[in-house]
């Protein structure tokens, strides 16, 4: 259905231009999560070494906001989407 009504409303390159982007989104979203997935990692390293608690606390704090960036680039690809 969701193919009919875009061949009824654009031409083929309008298609392929936006079939184009859908891929790059994509592969933005694959990039987004592997980025969450390091900083994940990156953390729980943190966590489990015993580094200064001023250190610890710095990183996470950084690490949660590049989670928190991360997830939130994440919601607006799939909203655009």
């Amino acid at each position: 259905m969701k193919l009919e009504a875009l061949q009824s409303i654009y031409d083929p390159q309008v298609r392929a231009a936006l079939e184009a982007y859908d891929e790059h989104l994509d592969e933005v979203r694959l990039r987004l999560k592997a980025r969450e997935r390091a900083a994940q990692h990156r953390l729980r390293e943190y966590e489990e070494v015993g580094k200064g608690m001023s250190v610890i606390a710095e990183r996470h704090a950084w690490l949660l906001q590049e989670m928190k960036n991360v997830r939130a680039q994440i919601l607006s690809l799939k909203d655009g989407h």
